[in-house]
């Protein structure tokens, strides 16, 4: 995997205006507030969807350009999912430590095994 090509995440809220936020690694509401404390000057931070959320760029295993996710948890399961990816850990350790939930499957996730 070539660390330099990133992937644009683009995180709109759910129906109670969450999203997942790379940086703190929570799900945490889309709002200006939180945008106003972690995205201005952040890394990944590379702008906001027309429905309110906020779009991210960072290397996550992909090799994808972007992707869009409506669902906070997904979106969370999908970054921590990078390590899975990498052969580093499996995907039990991740679930087991996953705040969010998720309804992905593993083909969704780009791995082999358990959902």
């Amino acid at each position: 995997m070539n660390p330099k090509i990133k992937t644009i995440h683009l995180n709109h809220p759910d129906a109670s205006g969450r999203i997942y936020c790379h940086k703190i690694n929570e799900i945490t509401e889309a709002s200006l507030e939180h945008e106003k404390e972690y995205c201005l000057g952040c890394q990944y931070f590379y702008g906001r969807t027309d429905d309110g959320g906020l779009e991210c760029e960072f290397f996550d295993g992909s090799m994808e350009y972007s992707m869009s996710f409506t669902d906070p948890g997904d979106s969370e399961k999908w970054a921590q999912y990078l390590l899975v990816r990498m052969g580093v850990t499996s995907s039990e350790d991740v679930d087991a430590r996953l705040k969010g939930y998720s309804d992905m499957s593993p083909a969704e996730l780009g791995v082999k095994g358990k959902k």
